[in-house]
Formats: C-alpha cells, structure tokens, sequence
C-alpha cells in the first residue's frame, strides 16, 4: 500500500451522520451466494455502497472485508455514482477495487488510483476512515469547508 500525502495527525475528523459501522453492508466475496458472485451485486440489486455528505463533499462509503473505505462519490470519467459500483478484486494480491457503474472503470478503494483502463494521473480522492468501540464513522478532512463557520451548510 503507498504512503498518504499527509500524516495520520495532520487529519481532523468530521463524524458521518447517521451511518454506523454495521449499517454498511459487507461485501466481501465469503459473505455472497455462488449466483451473487457470478452476477453483478448492481443486477442482483444488493445495495453496495453509502452516499454520504461531509464536509460539503459527496463521498462513497464501502465495508470491505471488514475495512470501511472513503473514497469521492463521483467518477472522473463521466461522473458516474460510485456509490452504485461493485467492488471487485484485481491481482494475485486482491486489490479491492471500485467499479464504476457507468463504464466500468476500475479504481483502488487503498489509492484511489485508476487500475483499469491503464491511464496515467487519473485518481479518485481517498479518505482515512476511524471507526470508534462505538461503532460511530469518522472521516479525515485536511481543511474544513469555508461554509462551516458562517452557517451556510448543516454539519
């Protein structure tokens, strides 16, 4: 896994309303049926991801294999809802990926790097995720939104 741009302690974390750590669906390959993994979690209409505002940003939230992944709610691409896509495993080493409902782009839920199609400097925005004894979500921001001070946005 590479390195973060920025340390663990230069993140403030913002709590995600509303979404505890079991209300994210599981969607690791041992938790579905032969026909599931056969068929595309989007045809069998298993919810896969949480769409969720923080911090004025839209984000995707994805329980993988018991790690809650963070990553921007909208495709490079063509703005496709990645909260909609399926996670799929890339490589010998099982890279959990997010698909790309749309056009089936392929991106690192660790990285945020585009792994399908092999095209330079396109990457989605990760989050670092906490999750408390409590079950509560926390996403890392680096900068609070300019709006959260003057009362324009609900936190």
């Amino acid at each position: 896994m590479e390195e973060s741009d920025c340390r663990e302690d230069e993140y403030l974390y913002l709590i995600v309303d509303g979404v505890r750590y079991e209300d994210l669906p599981e969607l690791s390959v041992e938790n579905c049926t032969f026909s599931q993994a056969i068929v595309s979690r989007r045809r069998s209409s298993q919810l896969t991801g949480r769409l969720v505002v923080v911090n004025k940003e839209k984000i995707s939230l994805f329980k993988y294999r018991g790690t809650v992944y963070a990553v921007d709610e909208i495709c490079p691409h063509t703005g496709g809802p990645l909260h909609l896509g399926d996670i799929e495993e890339l490589g010998e080493a099982k890279l959990p990926c997010i698909v790309c409902p749309w056009h089936s782009w392929k991106f690192s839920l660790q990285t945020g790097h585009l792994k399908v199609p092999h095209k330079s400097n396109v990457k989605l925005r990760t989050y670092p995720v906490r999750v408390n004894e409590k079950g509560e979500v926390y996403l890392g921001v680096k900068a609070l939104s300019p709006d959260y001070f003057n009362g324009g946005t609900d936190f």
